[in-house]
């Protein structure tokens, strides 16, 4: 579920059926769907909003879809690998995705151009965040705060457990509001 920016007169909710694609957007106020569209490449893994006009999903195909919010109409799509986590840019020009390779891709939001890949987890990917010019994104073992503008690694918080090996307990990690601060899970 994503929901779209506080405060706008257009906020929506948005619900998908992820065994066949189907993606709705709900009207939170009134309740009442406002558009629905089905994913011509089967269920969706991830969703968030860019905007509260535009859309974006990811396919279990791994190809990353901008929609029309309003209209559910694809914009553009373009092949990701394999993608399974993705945040959307403050000023909702940025995607950043991950997936199985352990790597974070930083898209253009409009032309679906990948800009850069930042690269130096162990694993799979579970959850990536971009707040400002700070991307953090973790893996099972680790949490990693990145400049994403730069691309340049600014903390590493690798997980051990008593033993020293690596834990598998990182499941999320977010920044807050002045980035000073990293949570995670």
């Amino acid at each position: 579920m994503a929901v779209a920016n506080e405060g706008d007169a257009m906020a929506n909710i948005l619900k998908l059926d992820k065994l066949i694609g189907l993606v709705t957007i709900f009207d939170i106020k009134t309740g009442k769907e406002k558009v629905s569209f089905k994913q011509k490449d089967g269920a969706v893994s991830a969703i968030s909003f860019a905007n509260n006009k535009k859309l974006v999903t990811v396919d279990v195909g791994n190809n990353i879809k901008v929609w029309d919010a309003e209209k559910g109409k694809e914009l553009i799509s373009f092949s990701s690998g394999q993608t399974k986590v993705l945040s959307i840019s403050a000023n909702d020009k940025f995607i950043a995705s991950g997936g199985a390779a352990g790597s974070v891709k930083v898209w253009d939001l409009n032309s679906g151009k990948k800009l850069f890949t930042l690269q130096g987890h162990m694993g799979d990917l579970v959850d990536v965040n971009v707040r400002g010019d700070m991307l953090v994104s973790t893996d099972k073992h680790s949490a990693k705060i990145w400049n994403w503008a730069s691309g340049s690694e600014i903390f590493d918080n690798k997980v051990e457990n008593i033993s020293g090996a690596m834990a598998n307990i990182c499941k999320a990690g977010q920044l807050n509001a002045d980035n000073s601060l990293v949570a995670t899970s």
